[in-house]
């Protein structure tokens, strides 16, 4: 790598660091963990600031809170866009998530015993040996291009058992 990339090593890697990311990272954080969680907006919520004016959690505030944090509004009403973006922002502030904002990640891909996933001229490892098993979840929301999904090395390939196509 030249001068201006940078490497850093994790025991996991959070794609996405909206509300399923931020939640992993919360019981990541408990458990003492190495880990990162990248998003790609400018500020963490930007995926529901950029939204339609008029969008409301369909869910009443009393059910939508993360873990360790209830929701901030009144038990029955349902929360605007703007409220759920700084919700998350604070949420991520409260307990102290490492959250790298402004990193979309365009490349994952196992390299020896290790999972790495690149951002630009920025390489982020996730151990994968077999003490360390490799955690990569992707917690990504809306504009994601699909990608290969994250699974168990011993599971069947896809036409495998049950597969009528073979």
């Amino acid at each position: 790598m030249d001068d201006t990339s940078c490497s850093a090593q994790f025991d996991t890697v959070i794609i996405g660091g909206g509300q399923a990311g931020l939640s992993v990272g919360y019981h990541l954080a408990r458990q003492g963990r190495r880990f990162v969680i990248l998003d790609a907006g400018e500020r963490i919520g930007d995926a529901w600031r950029t939204r339609w004016d008029s969008l409301r959690l369909f869910t009443p505030a009393r059910y939508d809170g993360l873990p360790g944090w209830p929701f901030p509004a009144p038990a029955w009403s349902f929360p605007a866009k703007d409220q759920v973006a700084e919700y998350l922002e604070a949420y991520a502030a409260r307990f102290e998530l490492p959250v790298r904002t402004g990193v979309r990640v365009d490349r994952l891909f196992r390299e020896g015993d290790r999972y790495v996933m690149t951002a630009g001229k920025h390489r982020y490892e996730a151990n994968s040996g077999p003490r360390s098993p490799w955690r990569c979840p992707g917690s990504t929301g809306r504009g994601c291009r699909g990608g290969t999904p994250a699974r168990n090395p011993s599971a069947p390939e896809a036409g495998g058992i049950g597969s009528r196509s073979r």
